[in-house]
């Protein structure tokens, strides 16, 4: 996941932040949720980990502002690869006992929680960057707009040809403004006439 650097400016939440906001509500939820079981369980670690990205998530979720959301989007990136390293040594440790009925409820509850913790990390990264990216977006595209009204010429702005009309150009330099540069210098004509010393009478 690229994370382009732009500046951190507060801006109103997006009308899709908006609508993912009880969406990304339920996922810190349901982390919330996890986080406890993974204290039930014994998974000390892990469960402090959730705590953690779940503070994250809180912020996220009551400010929509595009450092939270990306901060909470990275957290749930990292939390979900450690997870699926820890699912994936469960799996390789047990195989088909992963699940097992004649085991304690405890056992099964483990390796439950195990599965949900990075399902609901990539959902919640899912979402927070998507909200994040729109928001970038939109900051940009404005950002260039008032470029391009502050900037008559040179890259990215806009020259005037001979009728008045704007041309676009790139670089500061055009294939229409040049000919019209030429065209100037051709219908320059020295002068003919005959020359006078300032100091002779006529």
């Amino acid at each position: 996941m690229v994370v382009p650097l732009v500046p951190m400016v507060a801006a109103p939440p997006t009308d899709t932040a908006l609508k993912l906001k009880p969406w990304l509500a339920t996922v810190v939820i349901a982390q919330f949720i996890v986080a406890l079981l993974r204290f039930v369980i014994g998974d000390i670690w892990g469960g402090l980990s959730d705590m953690i990205v779940c503070l994250f998530g809180y912020y996220a979720v009551e400010d929509l502002t595009m450092l939270h959301t990306l901060w909470y989007s990275v957290m749930c990136g990292f939390n979900c690869m450690f997870d699926l390293l820890y699912l994936a040594i469960r799996v390789a440790e047990l195989r088909r006992h992963y699940f097992h009925k004649d085991m304690p409820v405890m056992y099964n509850l483990a390796s439950a929680v195990l599965i949900a913790a990075p399902v609901i990390a990539a959902v919640g990264c899912i979402l927070s960057y998507r909200m994040y990216a729109e928001a970038r977006d939109n900051l940009l595209g404005e950002g260039e707009a008032m470029i391009g009204r502050d900037q008559p010429s040179g890259l990215g702005g806009r020259h005037q040809n001979s009728a008045g009309y704007p041309a676009a150009t790139y670089g500061g330099t055009q294939t229409a403004v040049l000919q019209e540069e030429q065209q100037a210098q051709n219908r320059f004509v020295p002068f003919s006439g005959n020359a006078h010393r300032m100091d002779t009478p006529r």
